[in-house]
């Protein structure tokens, strides 16, 4: 709570650094197409909580700061957070129809909550967000090396194409496949991923 009152809420464009204007107004773009086809996430009160978390998270986290693909890995905490406070059923929560019950107290556990996650998360993963992507570019050689050895056919067809792994893969890994499934398997996939 109190990273959110010393950066998010004193945050004041005239006085922030480039870097802080920069990274505020770059979440301010990304929140509107955080997962654009769920209600919960088009709510203004969730944008902004989702907004406090994520720069905080940036201001805390200066080697990698904020990026494009963080404003979705936030999404599933959320959801089981807001589930966890609210009491509501998944449809519910995914509908937004719990936000407007909440106190501000419980809107604050939630973002406390998932600020915690999200930090744990990225701490495992930081050289997929730093300014090469390192760690995204290995995994999808990875990948691709692995793929290799059970369908050469196939990667020789993508290399015969000029496809490379990183144009299709580089979000699988980005957003660790939030994109590509509905929130009801994200949610069951990262409880696999938190699991293991």
């Amino acid at each position: 709570a109190d990273a959110v009152v010393n950066y998010f809420d004193k945050y004041d464009p005239a006085r922030a650094s480039v870097y802080d204007k920069t990274m505020y107004n770059q979440i301010a773009v990304d929140l509107p197409r955080t997962n654009p086809s769920l209600p919960l996430f088009q709510d203004e009160s969730v944008q902004l909580s989702l907004h406090r978390i994520l720069y905080v998270w940036g201001i805390r986290h200066p080697g990698t700061g904020y990026v494009q693909g963080i404003n979705d890995l936030v999404t599933p905490f959320f959801v089981v957070f807001l589930r966890e406070v609210s009491g509501g059923t998944e449809a519910q929560v995914i509908s937004g129809e719990v936000v407007k019950d909440l106190t501000r107290e419980e809107m604050e556990r939630v973002e406390a909550d998932c600020y915690h996650c999200l930090t744990k998360m990225l701490d495992l993963a930081q050289d997929n967000y730093v300014m090469d992507m390192k760690g995204i570019q290995q995994k999808v050689f990875r990948l691709k090396r692995i793929v290799a050895r059970l369908d050469e056919k196939l990667v020789a067809h993508l290399d015969k194409h000029d496809v490379e792994f990183l144009q299709f893969a580089f979000r699988w890994f980005n957003c660790l496949l939030m994109r590509e499934f509905s929130m009801e398997c994200t949610l069951r996939l990262w409880d696999t991923y938190v699991a293991v």
